[in-house]
């Protein structure tokens, strides 16, 4: 009885061992960059033997999320994908490829269908990357690839990706505030409400304009603004700024009139 008993352990603790030694944490691609229109590949792999039960969650949360809040938000999945096949089938690599889906199909929510398709379909053989077909703006944020597989003793494996859509900056505003009379300060500015990386903005004026002093202004090409001091009829004319970063750049414009009264005219002119 000892020797069976002593056995029978041993055959438990290679069994557990076993178990959690086939489960591997999850293993993604921390941080993706890509330009806005083009695709995104969020790599997410794992090492298990797929049961029934097997379980691919990806979740979704906005950019600035704590990694440890995203990691138990659950009400805003991507998709969900659930293997159900008989164990059985598990013992031969090829059998894979008969993979059954919870009630034979995925499910997607939040309008993802036809945007996302998994890298490889079905995923239980050890990739759960997904693609994203053309990524938008919108998409910057943190995703979460979640696998589950009930025969591992040591749950579940995630992995977070920050995904960063860079696109152009979007045609700036420029304004004047201020009163434009002889003596008086004003500044000029200059905003793009969309761009990643962040613009730069850079004023210039018309190319047949004179110089002006170099200690009549202050250029804040982070900000975008123009602060003009001491103003004469020498800065009346048209300043043009330019928002730019790797992927492009666009363009605004605004006339400084020197009048008894306020009379400025502003456009946008985008240079992609």
């Amino acid at each position: 009885m000892a020797y069976g008993h002593i056995v029978l352990t041993a055959c438990i603790l290679f069994q557990y061992f076993d178990v959690v030694r086939s489960w591997q944490a999850v293993v993604v691609k921390p941080s993706v960059f890509v330009r806005s229109g083009s695709s995104a590949e969020l790599t997410c792999t794992y090492d298990t033997h797929a049961s029934e039960g097997f379980t691919l969650e990806w979740r979704y949360t906005a950019p600035g999320t704590p990694a440890f809040q995203a990691k138990r938000v659950r009400r805003t999945a991507v998709f969900r994908v659930s293997y159900n096949k008989p164990p059985h089938l598990l013992t031969s690599m090829s059998c894979l490829t008969q993979v059954l889906y919870y009630n034979g199909r995925l499910y997607w929510v939040n309008s993802w269908e036809g945007r996302m398709a998994l890298v490889q379909n079905p995923p239980v053989s050890g990739v759960a990357s997904v693609r994203i077909i053309s990524a938008e703006t919108s998409d910057t944020g943190l995703y979460i690839c979640e696998v589950t597989n009930p025969n591992d003793w040591s749950g579940s494996g995630q992995g977070l990706i920050n995904l960063t859509v860079l696109t152009p900056p979007s045609v700036p505003v420029c304004q004047l505030q201020g009163n434009p009379y002889t003596g008086n300060d004003v500044t000029l500015s200059c905003h793009s409400s969309h761009g990643l990386p962040t613009p730069i903005y850079s004023w210039h004026r018309e190319p047949n304009a004179a110089p002006l002093p170099p200690d009549s202004f202050i250029e804040d090409q982070r900000t975008g603004s123009l602060m003009l001091h001491n103003l004469s009829e020498a800065f009346a004319g048209t300043y043009t700024c330019k928002a730019s970063n790797e992927l492009g750049q666009a363009a605004c414009s605004v006339t400084l009139r020197m009048t008894c009264e306020y009379n400025t005219h502003s456009s946008n002119i985008a240079e992609y």
